[in-house]
């Protein structure tokens, strides 16, 4: 998940393509998902979500993750979170 925000004193834009999979020579298995959102001047914490179902194939894990964002002036990348949700039973 990206956790994105505006710092500036404007509506500002992001743009963030999340990326799973690998590029060998002409091969890839390579999944691109974008997502997109606006805010207003001092918005902080907003979340950029993704999920497993998301990939191709729907996989239990993600295991080879890359994030790529595109930012308007006064936009901000503020961090990046992993979680994994586990059943260890009753």
């Amino acid at each position: 998940m990206a956790h994105v925000g505006n710092v500036g004193s404007a509506t500002a834009n992001v743009s963030c393509t999340f990326v799973e999979g690998s590029q060998l020579g002409d091969q890839s298995d390579a999944v691109y998902r974008t997502k997109s959102v606006s805010m207003f001047a001092g918005t902080i914490g907003t979340p950029l979500p993704w999920e497993p179902s998301e990939i191709a194939g729907g996989p239990e894990l993600i295991y080879q993750p890359a994030v790529q964002c595109m930012l308007t002036p006064g936009a901000a990348l503020h961090y990046i979170t992993v979680a994994y949700d586990e059943d260890v039973g009753a």
